[in-house]
């Protein structure tokens, strides 16, 4: 089955940019620089600045000096475990060795409630095991995310390895006479404190430990980082590649590429507590869009695109959607993968061509234009020569050179349906008479008024999905389906001719799966099932979604029915 539009983009090779970001007055990134140190952070010398008090953290301790380098010694007498039998007597060595530097491997947990449950006392036991790893040989080969994984996912899944998580840390961190030893283990503080937050009770302690070492430049981060953490509410999934490689050679930035579909590629700066929703505003800003309604940031792989939801945050959603690229695909599930991440439009509201230049010439144009060629529209011969008129205004301006072999790719020009009504030399004829016919225009010019004829079909807008379905006798076994703004329209995939259409008030159900789309339109007793085989279901599943929610958001109701 065909893919859809948006696949097509990325999968295929864009054309050129034949016009620049400066033509539309969007300011063009500023050479990056990826060479800046911890020293790049805001450093923590004022902490008072800082009110980390917000979480009820109580603060009416013995007062920090500071001058002293804060411990566990006081934490562990009360929350670590036992050292031994009881009545044996043991050597004041012995105790600090819980809680400072060790390169033996722990036999039990540090604090007595990780003893409670024998699996999670197993997982903290493995968790210093990969410490000891990550501060041994972790740097002695490229950065992955094999160690790291296996020291923070046991803790963000089961909130009582939290503390033992920090506690491991921070005691690998005291009386560390190693540099080299100690400089890995801030590294891991640093994940860390950028991962999530500690209980109430070890908070003063950590906040204690990084203000007596404020001198450090990772402690600052670290507590800067966890001051955002706070803030901004704990990670679901463990660090990012890129995090790793960030905190390696001390950036506490990252630049991370987003493509469009007009082929330009921009960096935009994220950190561990950035969301979908701050880079999608990011963008928006920088592009100078009219509207951000309908746009979306979608990652994809080699065969699949997701749309990114805009309250997940950026590096956990990029980690979940690996993740479920990886069981989709076993034979990749030793690998980290590639991706690539795409800001691009998703649902067409009140799109009018011409209302917002920046996104006709960036997203719409170049959204459409597959979906013309692949024949997905009904048009004429008329509409199609000027279309392609306008298409060859878009490449090469007033340049009439290229016409003279026009007709031995006028394959990328006329939709595929219609191509074969007459011969590549009447089609290059008709192209360039239309092409004379018009006035004089810009590049930018050529995309809105191919835009606006586009504009006029009730098509427009829609994405497209070739499916069999095996459910209906009445219909055509291999079908069109359009999704946009009105509904669901079922189209006959040779002559175009709708079929029927469905408003999302009239879909009752709707799931899919790994090879499946299945959809009920009208009420469950008496309404229409139909079971399609399709590979791009989900993404069929997310855009009714996305459409429905929109509407109920907009309208502030509840739709009568539940998936």
């Amino acid at each position: 089955m065909a893919a859809t539009v948006n696949e097509d983009i990325m999968a295929a090779t864009i054309e050129k940019n034949v016009a620049t970001m400066d033509e539309l007055g969007i300011d063009s990134d500023e050479e990056h620089s990826q060479d800046a140190n911890w020293n790049s952070g805001k450093k923590m010398d004022q902490w008072e600045d800082i009110d980390l008090t917000q979480k009820e953290v109580s603060m009416d301790r013995k007062p920090f000096q500071l001058g002293e380098l804060h411990t566990l010694k006081d934490f562990a007498r009360k929350q670590f475990r036992p050292l031994g039998k009881k009545g044996k007597l043991w050597k004041q060595q012995d105790e600090e060795n819980l809680w400072s530097f060790s390169q033996e491997n722990l036999k039990e947990p540090l604090l007595k409630k990780s003893l409670i449950n024998q699996d999670l006392a197993k997982l903290a036991v493995t968790s210093f095991t990969m410490i000891l790893k990550y501060m041994n040989e972790v740097r002695k080969t490229k950065a992955c995310t094999d160690v790291t994984d296996q020291i923070f996912r046991p803790a963000i899944v089961y909130e009582p390895l939290r503390d033992e998580t920090y506690c491991q840390i921070i005691k690998q961190l005291t009386n560390n006479q190693d540099r080299a030893y100690e400089e890995r283990c801030w590294e891991l503080m640093w994940l860390v404190t950028g991962l999530f937050v500690c209980s109430q009770g070890l908070l003063p302690e950590v906040i204690k430990f990084l203000q007596s070492r404020h001198k450090i430049d990772a402690a600052s981060q670290s507590y800067r980082r966890l001051q955002m953490t706070l803030q901004n509410g704990n990670r679901k999934q463990p660090p990012h590649i890129y995090e790793i490689e960030a905190v390696q050679n001390k950036r506490d930035e990252i630049l991370h590429e987003v493509l469009f579909p007009n082929g330009h590629i921009e960096f935009f700066t994220v950190s561990s507590c950035t969301k979908v929703i701050d880079m999608h505003q990011n963008i928006v800003g920088k592009l100078k869009l009219v509207c951000k309604e309908g746009l979306s940031l979608f990652i994809t792989f080699s065969d699949k695109v997701l749309s990114c939801p805009d309250n997940e945050f950026f590096f956990d959603f990029i980690r979940t959607a690996m993740d479920w690229n990886r069981a989709m695909n076993p034979k990749d599930a030793g690998k980290f993968g590639s991706y690539q991440i795409y800001f691009m439009r998703k649902l067409w509201l009140n799109v009018v061509p011409g209302k917002d230049v920046n996104a006709d010439y960036i997203f719409h144009y170049h959204q459409e234009l597959p979906k013309l060629l692949k024949g997905y529209h009904k048009c004429t011969k008329k509409e199609a020569s000027d279309l392609a008129a306008l298409q060859y205004r878009v490449r090469y301006g007033d340049n009439k050179a290229a016409f003279q072999s026009l007709h031995n790719n006028v394959n990328e020009y006329i939709p595929q349906d219609i191509i074969a009504q007459q011969n590549a030399e009447c089609w290059r004829k008709d192209i360039e008479s239309a092409y004379d016919g018009q006035k004089t225009m810009t590049r930018v010019q050529a995309k809105v008024a191919f835009m606006k004829i586009i504009y006029k079909w009730p098509t427009y807008g829609s994405v497209f999905f070739e499916v069999k379905q095996t459910s209906q006798s009445q219909l055509p076994e291999v079908l069109l389906v359009a999704i946009n703004k009105r509904g669901v329209i079922l189209y006959n995939i040779k002559t175009k001719a709708m079929l029927s259409s469905y408003p999302f008030s009239r879909i009752s159900t709707w799931s899919s799966g790994h090879n499946f789309f299945h959809i009920t339109f009208g009420n469950l007793v008496k309404g229409m099932k139909m079971s399609c085989s399709t590979p791009l279901g989900y993404r069929m599943d997310d855009l009714i979604t996305s459409y429905i929610s929109h509407q109920m958001k907009k309208d502030g109701r509840a739709w009568p029915h539940r998936r």
